[in-house]
């Protein structure tokens, strides 16, 4: 058996260890790890498959939830508590590969567990963390817009007000005018008869 066959015949935790090392000292191309990588790992198994769709829900999620702040922020903190237990998940399922896949692809330094399963979920939070930052900037862009939008109705209100009262004021003044101009011409008036009286009963008299 050469080399190359026993490479291939490596569990996955080999493949990726001793690809790190022929690639620190260059002793393989790099498509040829890649090519080990991809073909070491079993694509149906219900583990793979599993965790590849459970990332594609959470992108899905992700993008359906836009104006949903709540649930994006429950969701962020779903996926923060994953990957700091990812430690002891990837310790469970070492011990209990058997049960859940074809071959153990859960190592000691958690290589699988991390490009599979925490790396999604850290870049996933990360989007998130970046999504509500501006979401909360745009609701604070929001409501420092309503509030200009009150203070200026509430200014033109008083405005308003204002020219109301001194319109109102401006009214009064100008009917108290004319009732005093109305009232003195009364009286003008009066007087004008009276004068016209004491002049009759002067004529009155000297005619007599």
């Amino acid at each position: 058996m050469d080399a190359e066959t026993k490479f291939r015949e490596m569990d996955w935790a080999g493949i990726v260890r001793k690809s790190l090392v022929q690639r620190i000292f260059k002793d393989r191309p790099l498509y040829h790890q890649i090519e080990d990588f991809v073909s070491a790992i079993g694509w149906g198994e219900p583990l793979i498959v599993g965790l590849l769709s459970m990332n594609a829900v959470i992108l899905v999620l992700i993008l359906l939830t836009r104006k949903h702040f709540t649930f994006r922020a429950v969701l962020f903190f779903v996926i923060a508590g994953l990957v700091s237990s990812s430690k002891y998940i990837n310790a469970w399922c070492r011990t209990h590969w058997e049960a859940i896949a074809t071959q153990n692809y859960f190592d000691e330094d958690g290589v699988f567990c991390v490009m599979f399963f925490a790396g999604p979920l850290l870049c996933w939070g990360f989007w998130l963390v970046i999504c509500m930052v501006w979401s909360s900037g745009e609701l604070l862009i929001e409501v420092k817009r309503r509030e200009l939008k009150d203070a200026l109705k509430k200014r033109r209100t008083k405005n308003e007000a204002n020219s109301s009262a001194a319109d109102g004021a401006a009214d009064t003044g100008r009917h108290g005018e004319e009732k005093q101009t109305q009232m003195a011409a009364g009286e003008g008036g009066v007087q004008q008869q009276e004068g016209g009286v004491r002049e009759r009963k002067k004529g009155e008299g000297a005619a007599e």
